[in-house]
């Protein structure tokens, strides 16, 4: 266990990046501006790296990988702040493997700052070479040698990303009631949106039992309960599952007015609320962690304008989950 002094250094680095993030007014002039001028009003805020970027993924890619830097730097407990960026990992081996399938070169596109090298990684899935990959990892490659279906490499490669997490959290020396509740939570999010998706898309039992991540708190038989429901009444069937006041809320308002937009905000804000409730603790993990989601909920809001620019769609603050100053 780290001592307070490092918890103290390494919080006080951490309010001070806090004020390197958009803020409200700032995001008004990126919504206001075309993408030209919102791709210059990032850049003149020191936004992601200085060199020769000009399109908005590698700005953000490498906003996060600065970012990820960063908290290896100051982390008085890699062990647990590297828990995080196994999404990134995560987020590489499937466009790999992807890429293998469909014969498309994807090295430009992967990213940096994941905890697995890159090269590593990659000659992981070419060449069987696994000394450096967590056994998680080894076991979705290995599943997948002959896999086509992008679905099923997305599913299980994010099954192997919690379940390396969770096989962490498990270590007696690891032990961490916070940040098993944080992503215990990110996989019951991520389960009752795919349960929410697959009634909307008409999808049977088993097609959505295909796609549900192991290791949340709600049950794999209630979720899928939920799928025979349909559409009209599923929500409701989650809501009488969820164990969570607000998680029910949110469910109770989507059987309303059917927008996962809507109801996909509502419960990541609710599940960094776990975070953010400890973001005050100057001796803990909560500033630190706190500090990466909301650099990670950044980077996705950016995602989503840039992406509606391109498509010549206006988005208002509320729609992008801005807060009010």
């Amino acid at each position: 266990m780290a001592g307070g002094t490092q918890y103290l250094f390494a919080v006080g680095r951490v309010k001070a990046k806090e004020e390197e993030i958009i803020d409200s007014q700032t995001w008004q002039r990126l919504i206001d501006a075309d993408t030209d001028e919102a791709f210059r009003i990032l850049k003149e805020r020191g936004y992601g790296d200085s060199g020769d970027i000009d399109y908005a993924e590698a700005l953000i890619a490498s906003e996060m990988t600065k970012t990820a830097g960063f908290i290896a730097e100051i982390s008085p407990e890699p062990a647990f702040t590297d828990l995080f960026l196994f999404k990134i990992d995560g987020y590489n081996l499937k466009l790999i493997l992807k890429g293998i399938v469909m014969r498309k070169e994807v090295a430009p596109y992967l990213h940096e700052g994941g905890s697995i090298p890159l090269d590593s990684l990659q000659k992981a899935v070419e060449n069987d070479a696994f000394d450096a990959l967590p056994n998680a990892f080894v076991r979705a490659i290995k599943t997948l040698e002959t896999e086509t279906d992008a679905r099923k490499i997305s599913t299980v490669v994010d099954q192997a990303v919690f379940d390396t997490i969770l096989d962490v959290l498990s270590e007696k020396k690891h032990k961490n009631a916070l940040l098993s509740r944080y992503f215990k939570t990110v996989i019951d999010d991520t389960n009752i949106l795919t349960v929410i998706r697959g009634n909307a898309l008409g999808y049977d039992e088993k097609a959505v039992s295909a796609l549900l991540i192991d290791g949340g708190s709600l049950e794999r038989q209630k979720l899928l309960a939920a799928v025979s429901e349909g559409d009209d009444n599923g929500a409701s069937a989650l809501a009488d599952a969820a164990a969570d006041d607000n998680v029910k809320k949110a469910l109770g308002r989507y059987a309303e007015h059917h927008n996962i937009g809507i109801l996909e905000q509502a419960l990541e804000q609710n599940t960094l609320a776990i975070i953010s409730s400890e973001r005050g603790d100057v001796f803990g993990l909560g500033p630190i962690i706190n500090y990466w989601l909301l650099k990670e909920r950044e980077g996705k809001m950016l995602r989503m304008l840039f992406a509606a620019k391109r498509g010549g769609v206006a988005m208002t603050a509320a729609e992008l989950g801005v807060k009010e100053a």
